[in-house]
């Protein structure tokens, strides 16, 4: 197997933008169709903060796109590009292996 540096990797890549939990819960509304930065932080909790630079991070990477609506000034809504669009199958995989194997020791 190929050893691979950390800024070369594809995983380590892909961690970089999608490594932790705030990246994920924000496709996870995108694909169900959320597109105001305040539907995103009430259906996640997020601090505005925190939203503010994942969502940045998405557009930066070509997963979202922000357009300004033009209503009262600047406001934006985000959208799925085709590349985040792109996610959907691996995102459905996580969601199916979550279900199935981190199961709530509560219930």
């Amino acid at each position: 197997m190929a050893k691979y540096k950390p800024e070369t990797c594809p995983i380590s890549q892909f961690a970089e933008i999608l490594g932790d939990g705030w990246g994920w819960l924000i496709l996870r509304e995108a694909f169900r169709g959320t597109s105001r930065f305040s539907d995103f932080r009430r259906e996640t909790g997020i601090a505005k903060n925190i939203l503010k630079l994942r969502i940045d991070r998405l557009v930066e990477n070509g997963l979202i796109e922000r357009k300004n609506m033009g209503i009262s000034g600047q406001r934006y809504e985000y959208f799925l590009t085709l590349k985040g669009r792109s996610l959907e199958p691996i995102f459905l995989n996580i969601f199916d292996w979550s279900k199935d194997n981190l199961k709530d020791e509560r219930q």
